[in-house]
């Protein structure tokens, strides 16, 4: 990978709001894992 795309990729990810890197988290757990974590949240966290 280039150093200019690395580059970008960390500005990129430091531009993300919570609840967007919330999402990538859960996406990249699975079904059958994030599934678990959602079982835990509140409803506030939810939102």
């Amino acid at each position: 990978m280039s150093r200019a795309l690395k580059s970008t990729v960390k500005e990129d990810i430091r531009s993300l709001t919570g609840a967007e890197r919330s999402a990538i988290l859960m996406l990249s757990l699975g079904e059958e894992h994030s599934a678990k974590l959602w079982q835990m949240l509140d409803e506030d966290e939810v939102k």
